[in-house]
């Protein structure tokens, strides 16, 4: 069992993929997105994970993001924002969104936004969208807008993965920036990060075996409360194996996904330069 822990959180945070696919496709999605099929969640079934989460921790829930893929495409989105409000009236909402569809949103769209008080946040990638519509919709409707990389921008980096699962899942763990923080929820379970509950998506498409369990994630029905979940969140779980946070390949120029495995995985000139660097670090002592 690990020995590593990141520091218990008070409140739970979490984000949920109301679309597997996307209508922007980034280049090294870590959703992997430009390889999912279509795929839109039950808004049925998420309003129960959300009654089951409100036994669990009541108000003691910070946030909760509407994602994707891209969640503009659900057809069933306002259903969604309502059904969060009500079970979280207190809760932070966020709604992340390319942009691309937004200025098409319908009336009722903009009125729930308002109503149930949507934070919607864009995040600024290279590509056409009417900010300024945008920014006088929700003016009109006050509602408030955030940017992601709103002064520059978006890069990209590469999220390296190890198929033969050989990593430090302590060390994975502690060096990743998703763990702990993008909580996941997904039919009923939550995990620490978002890579693990949709890594299936790369299985499927290049028929990989990146191998996933139960003890990736933890059932909120069997969870006998919040804080179990919370300490079960905090630690490493196996999955992690499979990812290789010594390789960081960050500044990557933002583009379209082509939809090649090494967008996920190392060229054999990346693994060059990983090689040589584990090598200067074995020198100097350093992991």
């Amino acid at each position: 069992m690990s020995s590593y822990m990141k520091p218990l959180k008070k409140k739970l945070r979490f984000e949920v993929n109301l679309v597997e696919h996307c209508n922007l496709n980034c280049i090294g999605c870590d959703h992997f997105s430009p390889v999912a099929e279509e795929g839109f969640t039950d808004v049925d079934k998420y309003e129960r994970d959300l009654i089951r989460l409100s036994e669990l921790f009541g108000d003691d829930v910070s946030s909760i993001t509407l994602v994707g893929g891209e969640p503009l495409m659900h057809p069933q989105l306002i259903e969604f924002i309502k059904r969060s409000r009500r079970h979280f009236p207190k809760t932070g909402l966020g709604l992340f969104t390319n942009g691309i569809l937004l200025t098409r949103m319908p009336a009722q769209f903009w009125e729930a936004c308002r109503d149930e008080k949507v934070v919607i946040i864009i995040t600024n990638y290279p590509i056409k969208i009417d900010n300024d519509k945008i920014r006088q919709l929700t003016g009109e409707y006050g509602i408030q807008l955030d940017y992601s990389w709103e002064n520059k921008l978006k890069t990209m980096h590469k999220l390296v993965l190890d198929p033969e699962g050989k990593g430090d899942v302590d060390y994975n763990f502690k060096k990743c920036y998703r763990s702990n923080s993008c909580i996941f929820l997904q039919d009923g379970r939550l995990y620490t990060c978002t890579v693990a509950p949709t890594a299936h998506h790369l299985n499927k498409h290049f028929d990989q075996k990146l191998e996933m369990s139960e003890k990736d994630s933890i059932d909120i029905y069997q969870a006998q409360s919040a804080n179990e979940i919370l300490e079960f969140l905090r630690r490493p779980i196996p999955f992690c194996r499979y990812c290789d946070m010594h390789t960081k390949i960050k500044g990557i120029t933002w583009k379209q996904s082509d939809k090649k495995l090494t967008e996920w995985y190392l060229t054999d000139e990346e693994k060059k330069k990983r090689d040589f660097w584990r090598k200067v670090r074995g020198i100097f002592g350093r992991k």
